[in-house]
């Protein structure tokens, strides 16, 4: 499909953003150095092993290519697996588009639980999606922007976050 050429397409850049020294594979400094510089999000090199043991399926300590779209199609694609019905604008009850300009008010339901520390969004991961929602330049791209920042994931936020 469309979505996934441009997905593909997307891991391919990255990865090759992420393999600074140009050889092939991404290391684990590569990886944390991506995590916190494209992502701006600490990234000690404890965590960067920990993603290791689990993408590097053959034991060298090197991201290849495929390994690393695998890294990122679970980290940052709509899970096939549990379905999810489209956003609905309460309105207009018809399927929720990502505005062009303007205020967007959302309103978070979620069951009665209380996150734990570690669980509540940081306010520069909040900032960051709404950085890339801004600098998208059509519908379509604010819509993957979002789609894929809300997907396979749990987002709990402050009370001032939300």
């Amino acid at each position: 499909t469309d979505k996934k050429s441009l997905l593909r397409e997307l891991w391919l850049a990255v990865f090759a953003v992420a393999d600074a020294d140009e050889s092939g594979a991404v290391d684990p400094d590569e990886l944390q150095k991506l995590i916190q510089d494209v992502l701006q999000v600490e990234c000690t090199p404890e965590k960067a092993q920990d993603i290791f043991k689990e993408y590097d399926l053959d034991g060298s300590n090197l991201l290849e290519a495929l390994e690393f779209a695998d890294l990122c199609a679970k980290v940052f694609e709509p899970s096939t697996d549990t379905f999810k019905g489209p956003l609905v604008a309460e309105k207009e009850k018809s399927p929720w588009v990502p505005p062009d300009s303007g205020i967007l008010d959302i309103v978070f339901e979620c069951p009665p639980s209380a996150a734990s520390v570690d669980e509540v969004g940081s306010d520069d991961g909040v900032e960051l999606i709404l950085k890339l929602l801004a600098k998208a330049e059509t519908p379509s791209e604010r819509q993957i922007i979002f789609d894929v920042s809300c997907s396979q994931t749990d987002i709990f936020l402050t009370g001032e976050q939300a």
